[in-house]
């Protein structure tokens, strides 16, 4: 078999986001990033900037509130 035209995985959804430390915005699949689970402030998601050492992090959405 032999993939002619990658398409994006079924419910995996796109998100975006600036790094706090370089201000460089990135886009990115939610299957690249770590779920931080936070009983208390909510679960989050945690990406390496690609240009600094930070992590970005950004807020799971459910139902369309943060």
């Amino acid at each position: 078999m032999r993939i002619v035209e990658m398409g994006e995985r079924y419910g995996d959804i796109k998100h975006k986001a600036k790094c706090a430390g370089c201000k460089t915005v990135i886009e990115f699949q939610q299957s690249e990033a770590e779920r931080v689970h936070d009983h208390r402030d909510g679960d989050y998601l945690r990406i390496k900037c690609p240009v600094c050492p930070r992590d970005i992090t950004k807020a799971i959405v459910i139902g369309g509130y943060v």
